[in-house]
């Protein structure tokens, strides 16, 4: 990598935190009408505002099959735009797309984005969600991933979602974050060959000429990880010898929501990681990892473990709900207590790998004050039929959290309440 594209990274990547910043702000303000401008396809300034040409619009016609528009600009020839059934939809990658890429690859030709073109997908597909109702994405397996934009949020589809046993859909995570996550590395993974799972994370390598390849990049990304993410140090000089010979960059995603970049891989400095949206993917008031804050509210899930699905939410809404939600908030602050108390009774290892139950339950804190005082929304899981003093705390929701072991202690008096208003509202619905 040159000294000259490496300095103009550098500022190019000076405006993309800049970005960050405001990145809530612009994403809301993505929600209104704005008007749309040309896109310098020359250009890898990751500039949030000029992704979009001016001559394109959203169709109406709604009759089968429905009409799609291609997009232009950088990237803009994988994206199309429709309406269905009074949605805006953009959808990623047709069908005939993946499969020349499929092709393609089957035949040994390698495909490799640039860091600045990494930094562009990951701003564009922030703004796709702010901009329409409903994200797809096809991947290379040729399965359609399909996600609800910002919009759903504040719609009355959303609210319908938290009606007992009839809840809506469930089809979609009502993880905002992880979903931009999700988008964002799929169209990365369409386009870019080196792509490697190592240690809970994905690597994404940029400006790779083949020389990351199947034969090295495992063991190379696990040198990555343990120097730039774990701090490993036993082996560092093993580390570096095997950086030493890469002066290109890394993306690195992990949990769903965190996405980090190093400049350059042999640069000898732990210090090099970036994080990239350090303040989180989506809009402050969205900012809870699953379901929105607007005022003090408690979220209810009822999962079947065995069948791996969702059998009930409930929603109670501080207006509409008062006392039940003042109570859960006393409940909650009085288990906050509780863990930092010489009462706590701690779980052993075996009934912590035992605490297993056909049904669990997940109760969203929405709106009340998080662990040591911070405002992250936080959330227990349970059990509704065993093991209901026994609890996992977490700040995100869907089957793989909420089956996980319970490892803490102190949760009969939620349980016991939460278990008698799912009696209780179930049984009328």
């Amino acid at each position: 990598m040159k000294f000259s594209k490496r300095l103009f990274f550098r500022s190019a990547l000076s405006l993309l935190l800049a970005v960050c910043i405001l990145a809530g702000g612009l994403m809301l303000m993505g929600m209104t009408e704005t008007e749309d401008k040309a896109v310098d396809t020359d250009s890898y300034a990751p500039d949030v505002s000029d992704l979009i040409p001016e001559e394109e619009s959203i169709l109406t016609d709604t009759t089968v099959p429905t009409p799609q528009e291609q997009l232009s600009g950088k990237f803009g020839q994988y994206l199309f735009t429709s309406e269905v059934d009074g949605k805006s939809v953009v959808n990623i990658y047709s069908a005939e797309q993946i499969s020349d890429f499929v092709t393609r690859r089957e035949n040994g030709e390698w495909f490799s984005l640039s860091a600045e073109d990494m930094l562009f997908i990951i701003d564009d597909t922030l703004k796709l969600f702010s901009q329409y109702d409903v994200i797809n994405v096809t991947g290379l397996d040729g399965v359609t991933a399909s996600y609800p934009g910002i919009s759903f949020y504040s719609s009355e589809e959303y609210k319908n979602c938290f009606g007992g046993l009839a809840y809506g859909t469930n089809e979609y995570s009502f993880d905002l974050e992880a979903d931009i996550w999700n988008v964002i590395l799929a169209r990365v993974k369409v386009l870019n060959t080196s792509v490697t799972y190592r240690g809970g994370k994905v690597f994404v390598y940029t400006d790779n000429d083949g020389s990351i390849n199947d034969d090295n990049s495992w063991f190379l990304s696990h040198s990555v990880l343990n120097y730039f993410s774990t701090h490993e140090t036993t082996c560092e000089a093993l580390y570096l010898e095997t950086l030493a010979p890469y002066d290109t960059g890394v993306f690195i995603f992990s949990g769903e929501s965190k996405i980090e970049y190093v400049e350059q891989m042999n640069c000898g400095s732990r210090d090099a990681v970036i994080s990239l949206y350090p303040d989180g993917l989506i809009p402050e008031n969205l900012d809870t990892v699953k379901y929105d804050v607007d005022g003090k509210s408690v979220v209810i899930e009822l999962w079947d473990i065995k069948g791996e699905k969702m059998v009930a939410r409930l929603r109670l809404e501080g207006d509409t709900d008062a006392k039940e939600v003042a109570d859960l908030e006393a409940l909650w602050e009085e288990f906050k207590v509780y863990l930092n108390s010489a009462d706590y009774r701690h779980v052993s290892g075996e009934e912590y790998m035992n605490s297993v139950s056909d049904y669990r339950v997940a109760v969203f804190f929405m709106g009340m004050e998080g662990l040591h005082g911070t405002n992250r929304v936080s959330a227990l899981r349970f059990g509704a039929d065993s093991y209901q003093d026994n609890c996992q705390l977490h700040f995100g929701g869907g089957f793989d959290e909420i089956s996980e072991p319970c490892q803490l202690s102190g949760s009969q008096a939620i349980s016991d309440y939460v278990n008698a208003i799912l009696k209780d509202r179930l049984i009328q619905d």
